[in-house]
């Protein structure tokens, strides 16, 4: 263990690994209310006379904002970090969340798409704490131990991808207290976000010898593009990027559209698929915090990988194979798994790919091609739906059998 090392006990990680809670609860927080929010006719934003097409529409058009917002934000904050230091841009991103959180919240409560929007667009761009979190745990973590480390500041983004949907479920329904409604959740997680900011300023600092601030570097809003393209034009991770990207598509295609499935295929409420969420990020704990060690032992990463993102189409193909909704429950809770294991895999090799003063930029390229697939996926599948409720979630297994792949090709290429 390196000296700097030394400055990150566990009083000064611990915000760090809450910034990711938060980060993991944001994501599946929305998903529960979402749905009502547009499709319900009563209760949500839109009036009686809106065509089911159009709630599709800006069903999808909500979900696309996010991710297509963190595609241009999360590089540029990601190499800020590098730079200006990552306790202020950690900073940048809870505030731009509590920000986000109230908009999408008056939003809903006066009936305007256009603020909802507006708040999910605010949240994307500062939604980069993620790889900043994890590029500051890079900065102290050894070498041989960075897919261990990354995997436990994953853990942490798991529960929140847990406790996101399950209290965006409970916290909107009006019959267990009567003042809750589909803005209580984007309430709570403002509330949330600004205490950790709060927590953040005291208990966490950027050392003046970090490896983060060691060089200064210029930034402009259209970077992500570069720096995307960029990704697939380097010799060393091209492959990489094609795969992370293929996964990116298929993941993107199922996180986003399994709620919409299940809702159209078996009525699931707005409890039922907070339930099913937190299932899915059960998964994703179990994943990041013992999977990905034993991934290790026995498989070169990119093996591991390969085998997880097959099981995973697997698993997508026959959860719309099926005539009841439990398998997609058991189905979901394993996908869950192998999932974070390749995540936390993939950035391991991504980080090992660049030098030390380049980990925040590498960490916000990953996540640049992500949420890529993420955007792209998050209105697609809306307008595939329109062909049979299962399109979708067979688009989401053939792109991750291709992503599997591409990644048993970088294997082949890398041996690594």
């Amino acid at each position: 263990m390196s000296k700097q090392s030394s400055y990150y006990g566990l009083g000064s990680v611990l915000p760090l690994f809450l910034v990711i809670f938060i980060d993991g609860m944001g994501v599946g927080i929305i998903f529960p209310i979402l749905n009502p929010v547009y499709m319900d006719p009563i209760h949500g934003i839109l009036g009686i006379g809106v065509s089911e097409a159009a709630r599709t529409f800006l069903y999808g058009l909500t979900l696309f904002v996010f991710p297509l917002c963190m595609f241009f934000g999360t590089p540029i904050l990601g190499d800020l970090s590098d730079s200006a230091g990552r306790k202020k841009i950690l900073l940048l991103c809870l505030l731009g969340a509590v920000l986000g959180y109230l908009l999408s919240a008056i939003g809903v409560s006066v009936h305007s798409v256009a603020l909802l929007l507006l708040g999910r667009i605010v949240a994307g761009f500062t939604a980069g704490s993620q790889p900043v979190a994890q590029a500051a745990i890079i900065d102290v973590a050894p070498p041989e131990k960075r897919a261990q480390y990354l995997s436990w500041l994953m853990f942490p983004a798991s529960l929140g991808f847990v406790a996101g949907p399950l209290l965006s479920g409970y916290l909107a329904d009006a019959s267990l207290v009567s003042w809750f409604s589909l803005t209580t959740p984007l309430y709570f997680a403002a509330i949330v976000s600004l205490l950790n900011a709060i927590y953040l300023i005291f208990a966490f600092s950027d050392k003046p010898d970090s490896k983060a601030v060691t060089e200064k570097r210029k930034v402009v809003w259209y970077q992500a593009l570069g720096l995307f393209v960029g990704a697939f034009k380097n010799r060393d991770i091209r492959l990489l990027s094609c795969a992370f990207l293929g996964m990116g598509l298929g993941w993107g295609t199922y996180f986003q559209y399994i709620s919409l499935y299940l809702t159209q295929s078996y009525n699931y409420s707005g409890q039922a698929l907070g339930l099913f969420m937190g299932v899915l990020g059960l998964g994703f704990a179990v994943g990041f915090m013992f999977i990905i060690k034993y991934m290790m032992k026995y498989f070169k990463l990119s093996m591991g990988i390969t085998l997880c993102w097959l099981i995973s189409a697997i698993g997508m193909a026959v959860t719309i194979s099926c005539d009841v909704a439990w398998p997609a429950w058991v189905i979901g809770f394993f996908i869950g798994i192998f999932m974070a294991a390749s995540y936390a895999g993939v950035l391991t090799l991504y980080s090992q790919s660049v030098g030390e003063t380049h980990q925040g930029w590498v960490m916000g390229v990953a996540m640049s091609v992500v949420a890529f697939g993420f955007a792209v996926m998050s209105i697609l599948p809306s307008w595939l739906s329109q062909f049979a409720v299962w399109v979708p979630l067979a688009t989401a297994a053939g792109l991750m059998l291709i992503s599997a792949g591409l990644m048993w090709w970088f294997y082949l290429v890398h041996k690594k």
